[in-house]
């Protein structure tokens, strides 16, 4: 029964810590040029900070859904700054439809990246600076380490979506039909396929493309529970048109040879939502940047079962010691 009791107790404290903001966080929320209202999170909790680490999720992801890995980082000796990208989380949405992900370009995202680093980093945060962002969160930051060399000193970059896992007939197929839709006005439509945030976005079979570990998933259904408004439903023809023209320009050798900020970018060898070969290629053609490989692990690496979770975990931070020296 005492075995028992200590398991129990263990088990409430692990989802805990996943599912509670880090103590001694701040809620704030800045102003884009454009007048989008961005939300972002600051933990300034270690006195003699290593530096400053940037954590930006993917498509649908909010800052509730990492607090495990903020509080990793903020254990490891750094301050930690998340940011919800507009159209998602509690960031301004980009169209009346709360639960469509609607943009017809990705560039408003990397200049708000921006205006976050200039704002709320120099000047207030400890270098050096790093950035880890995982899927649409990793090309986005791969785009801004490419438009704004010099500003951040590392990043790690975890199932980037340098291209979106699809045969090539179906890209053929999205290409022609997204330039049919914005040639007509109907960008702002639901995407094939898409629909608003459901019950099935909470099903076995999406957790299984994410994921191998059930009860991670769980963290994301419960702040939604707890906080509707944090869901997020499919993308519209719009995004989807923006995702393929920025991937293409992106996966040109040429882009990533321009990156010299150094890089640690880790792939999932059951990743069935991006192309790992896009992001393999892109890793050779960067001048410094390294790998890792997870062979067990699917989508989400941040989310996946510990052990995987941990080693990925270590050479992240491994990674962050190897730019500070």
């Amino acid at each position: 029964m005492i075995r028992d009791t200590k398991a129990v107790n263990e088990a409430r404290a692990q989802i805990a810590r996943r599912r509670s903001a880090p103590p001694g966080g701040r809620e704030s929320y800045m102003t884009a040029a454009d007048g989008a209202r961005i939300r972002y999170w600051r933990w300034r909790v270690n006195a003699a900070p290593l530096g400053t680490v940037v954590v930006l999720g993917g498509r649908t992801e909010f800052i509730e859904k990492h607090f495990e890995t903020y509080a990793d980082v903020i254990d490891a000796g750094y301050d930690v700054v998340a940011m919800d990208w507009r159209g998602q989380g509690l960031s301004g949405r980009t169209t009346a439809h709360a639960s469509k992900d609607h943009v017809i370009s990705f560039s408003a995202r990397v200049n708000d990246l921006a205006e976050l680093v200039t704002t709320r980093l120099y000047g207030h945060m400890a270098r050096p600076f790093f950035a880890m962002g995982h899927s649409m969160g990793g090309h986005l930051l791969a785009r801004y380490l490419h438009d704004f060399p010099g500003r951040l000193d590392g990043a790690v970059l975890s199932s980037p979506m340098m291209e979106i896992a699809m045969t090539e007939p179906v890209r053929k197929l999205a290409v022609g039909l997204t330039r049919l839709t914005h040639g007509v006005g109907l960008s702002s439509r639901f995407g094939p396929g898409q629909k608003a945030y459901g019950k099935d976005d909470e099903g076995e079979e999406v957790q299984r493309r994410l994921t191998n570990d059930k009860d991670r998933f769980q963290d994301q259904v419960a702040a939604i529970h707890a906080n509707p408004a944090l869901g997020l439903g499919g993308v519209s023809f719009g995004w989807l048109r923006a995702a393929l023209i920025s991937c293409a320009e992106i996966t040109q050798p040429h882009y990533a040879r321009a990156i010299e900020t150094p890089m640690l970018i880790a792939m999932a060898g059951q990743d069935v939502i991006v192309e790992n070969q896009a992001a393999r290629m892109f890793a050779e053609n960067a001048p410094n940047a390294e790998t890792v490989w997870l062979e067990a692990a699917a989508h989400e690496i941040w989310k996946e079962r510990t052990p995987l979770r941990a080693y990925f975990l270590r050479r992240t931070l491994r990674f962050f010691e190897s730019v500070r020296s």
